[in-house]
């Protein structure tokens, strides 16, 4: 699954039909292709043996899966960076969100630029480096 000419695989487990269906048309809009998981299982089914994925949570599902899902799906996919999103009343998870292996949280009401910017910033840092000729070590 490549989106905009870097990797990036995007699951959403956003138990929140509404936010749910945001997330999804704005990563669709700006060319990437997002995966709608019904649950823990199924999103850790997806996740095995996956390199560069995104996970976006909503609070709902952390609610209802436990704080633990942070683990299960670093146990699923190592590498894999997660987005909470998290509403006002429930900001307190954002602190157990990081300290479980959140990559980041974004509050409501979820702005484009806010989630394209950690979207971004999460791809660049999954980038294969590119090296610059005549840039390299030195030999001896």
């Amino acid at each position: 699954m490549v989106s905009q000419g870097g990797h990036g695989e995007f699951y959403l487990l956003i138990s929140n039909e509404k936010i749910r269906d945001h997330l999804f048309d704005l990563l669709q809009r700006n060319r990437y292709r997002p995966e709608v998981k019904a649950g823990l299982n199924e999103l850790s089914s997806a996740l095995k043996d996956r390199h560069d994925a995104i996970v976006l949570l909503d609070n709902e599902s952390v609610a209802i899966f436990g704080v633990g899902i942070f683990v299960k799906i670093k146990a699923a996919a190592p590498d894999s960076r997660i987005i909470l999103l998290c509403e006002q009343t429930h900001r307190e998870l954002v602190k157990e969100a990081m300290e479980y292996g959140s990559y980041g949280c974004i509050l409501e009401p979820y702005a484009e630029w806010e989630v394209l910017t950690m979207v971004r910033h999460i791809l660049s840092d999954t980038q294969p480096r590119k090296r610059r000729p005549g840039k390299g070590r030195k030999k001896s």
